[in-house]
């Protein structure tokens, strides 16, 4: 995963075996695409599920982020995991606004991770709540003059118990990287001037209980087309 905002609550851990004939065994999360057992990362890794104690569904095509661990194989080309963990993601793709307002919006939402990669920019999200039916999350995005702001826009239907509720969100970055490179064009600047800087915004709380607050991060995206 591409480190993009907030530092990554869970690195890659390279646990080394006793046997050093035996390959390295590591954990970690990845976002990407499951099919049919086989789990595609962003970067495009393959690795074969073998291993799914808990049943999480793996036939079915959709995109994910896993909790995973290597397996020791003799096959160098043939990634086996074992599956701790699965979410499925919830794409969100943005809309365009003329303004955005500089005052917090909708209901307060945590946002622990967040990073760029296959495409979009993904958040590990939580907020006060039970039931994810009375939740609403959507994105809009403003091209400025000299970069993108994309803001997280979260409702919670009054959803509000002493329970947390956790997501994985994934906002394509086609839409938004594209009109940054119509806005380029339009002031003569390079086809394709990446990579592009990014503000990215969310409303929360300031303290536990405390009054709601509008936070930022910046951070910069390079398209896969143009890496």
């Amino acid at each position: 995963m591409r480190k993009f905002l907030l530092p990554f609550l869970v690195s890659l851990l390279a646990l080394a075996g006793c046997n050093k004939q035996e390959p390295p065994v590591f954990s970690g999360f990845e976002a990407g695409t499951m099919a049919g057992g086989v789990f595609t990362s962003d970067s495009g890794t393959k690795m074969y599920v073998t291993e799914n104690g808990q049943n999480f569904d793996i036939s079915r095509s959709r995109r994910v982020i896993v909790q995973y661990e290597t397996l020791s194989v003799s096959d160098p080309d043939r990634i086996e995991i074992s599956i701790q963990g699965l979410l499925d993601a919830f794409i969100r793709d943005p809309y365009a606004v003329d303004a955005l307002s500089d005052q917090p919006e909708g209901s307060p939402i945590e946002v622990t991770d967040a990073w760029f990669s296959g495409g979009f920019l993904n958040l590990l999200v939580s907020a006060e709540g039970k039931d994810y039916g009375k939740h609403r999350c959507s994105a809009t995005y403003l091209v400025d003059k000299d970069k993108i702001v994309i803001r997280l826009l979260h409702h919670d239907s009054e959803d509000v118990t002493d329970s947390m509720i956790n997501a994985f969100l994934s906002i394509p970055m086609e839409e938004p990287a594209l009109s940054y490179d119509q806005y380029a064009q339009s002031i003569g600047k390079k086809d394709g001037l990446y990579p592009a800087p990014v503000l990215f915004q969310w409303t929360a709380r300031t303290l536990e209980g405390g009054p709601l607050n509008l936070y930022e991060r910046e951070g910069s995206y390079m398209p896969p087309s143009a890496k």
